[in-house]
């Protein structure tokens, strides 16, 4: 049953594990999942488990025809071009070259005001509302840039296309931010049905939501800025190689495939596929006409949040496109807070493992914040940072609630209009406190980091 414990807490793309406070439990309850129900599904399904094994077995899973693993590497997207992705965990070609190719596509249609900043848009689950926000109160304060490249991550992916596609599309992010709801995103399986299947929710509710913001209409325009030179990359995790796959969904939308759209909508499903929680998405891949499926499941369980990585070299690509191309800013919206809230917790399984693997889960997302920080130095992009305040009380109730979206939009929204303070240094580059450490006054300023290992990672970023 602990097995079952922690793989429902790690469900968290978002790494947002809200803090609970309900009654005495005084607990760490997953994203989506309270905790009464959590227990409820535990102790039945340890019921079911102990019958099924003194019967055999209580059902059959899921029939799958994974590649092996010697063709892994050879393996296409039915019916799609190859360039539509790559593996995010090395140097890889197909995404160099789609930013060289970008490059000179952006210099035929923009001339001299080729856009050439970057957003990148964080999990966070419900939190999601306020990147939502953010982006519309910056189209507010008129001073929200058109972006070259967009990237995201779980409900960062859901986001991230509005976001590209810039401010004619906000009317359609708010509405899409306000009426999330848990009943039209998705609804618990009875237990023996999870118990047999790949997740303990259904998500059909959450299916027929993005095939309501992510139409034809939708996909036409992403496949016109992509032929400008503007990029798109969503994230998921591949699970049967435990690995990062990046993906170009202006490459999809604009091959022509009549696969386009439902794959298009499948990737964003895939990004933000929560293990456990959700079921995991499988896309279908051939090599030598055997037709094989892939599972992949939330972008967030390899990391939190996108960049580029080892993926691309952006200096290789400055420097054959671009040699004379002035600085670019790379904006990062965290779906989350930085402050550790405290809370006492009870000498139970349940709540142990969850607060240990909230705790875990946080310090990973600021890890990823720090390898976008150092890969913003190498390659001599301005890095921006912008969050949910630690101050707002985030609500202790994990599911999806329509007043509490709003209200997170607003402040986001807010927040952005009247000129949000972006901070120019990842958590832990001072010691004064939990965000107070990266707060520099203006960008290349201030001390260094005191934290050994944050001045090592420091200075490999090229900073004395």
């Amino acid at each position: 049953m602990s097995a079952s414990v922690i793989a429902t807490s790690v469900l968290l793309e978002s790494t947002d594990l809200r803090r609970g406070c309900s009654g005495s439990s005084d607990m760490v309850t997953p994203t989506v999942v309270s905790a009464p129900r959590l227990r409820v599904w535990l102790h039945r399904t340890t019921a079911c488990l102990l019958l099924s094994a003194s019967l055999g077995g209580c059902g059959s899973a899921r029939g799958r025809h994974p590649p092996p693993e010697a063709i892994a590497e050879s393996v296409q997207v039915v019916g799609m071009p190859s360039n539509v992705r790559d593996w995010g965990d090395r140097s890889s070609a197909i995404l160099q070259q789609s930013l060289l190719g970008a490059a000179a596509q952006a210099d035929r249609a923009f001339g001299m005001d080729v856009p050439i900043d970057g957003l990148a848009i964080s999990g966070g689950g419900s939190y999601g509302a306020f990147s939502a926000g953010v982006l519309c109160g910056w189209t507010d304060s008129g001073t929200r840039p058109m972006f070259g490249t967009v990237t995201g991550v779980s409900v960062g992916a859901i986001i991230a296309p509005f976001a590209f596609l810039g401010p004619e599309y906000d009317e359609r992010l708010e509405d899409m931010a306000k009426s999330a709801t848990t009943d039209n995103l998705y609804r618990m399986r009875r237990w023996t049905e999870a118990l047999t299947g790949d997740s303990v929710a259904d998500t059909a509710p959450l299916r027929r939501f993005v095939q309501r913001y992510f139409d034809k209409e939708v996909l036409h325009a992403i496949a016109v800025e992509h032929h400008k030179g503007r990029r798109l990359f969503i994230a998921t995790t591949n699970l049967d190689a435990n690995r990062p796959v990046i993906w170009d969904l202006g490459a999809v939308a604009a091959s022509g495939s009549p696969q386009a759209l439902d794959l298009f909508r499948d990737i964003i499903m895939a990004s933000a596929a929560v293990p456990v929680l959700f079921p995991p998405v499988y896309i279908d891949v051939e090599c030598d006409g055997i037709v094989y499926d892939e599972m992949h499941v939330d972008g967030g369980v390899t990391s939190q949040v996108l960049l580029y990585g080892s993926a691309v070299s952006r200096h290789d690509v400055v420097r054959e496109s671009s040699p004379n191309a002035p600085s670019a800013t790379y904006y990062v919206i965290r779906n989350g807070k930085f402050a550790t809230d405290w809370a006492p917790v009870r000498p139970r399984v349940l709540d142990i493992a969850s607060r240990s693997i909230s705790r875990i889960i946080q310090a990973q997302g600021v890890g990823d914040l720090w390898q976008v920080y150092a890969a913003c130095r190498r390659d001599g992009l301005e890095f921006r940072l912008a969050f949910i305040p630690d101050e707002i009380a985030l609500p202790t109730d994990p599911e999806f609630d329509t007043g509490v979206m709003a209200d997170l939009f607003e402040r986001g929204r807010t927040f952005a209009r009247e000129g949000y303070p972006w901070r120019t240094e990842p958590p832990g580059l001072r010691s004064n406190g939990p965000y107070d450490e990266a707060r520099p006054g203006p960008s290349g300023s201030g001390r260094g980091p005191t934290n050994p290992l944050c001045r090592a990672v420091y200075q490999h970023a090229g900073r004395p």
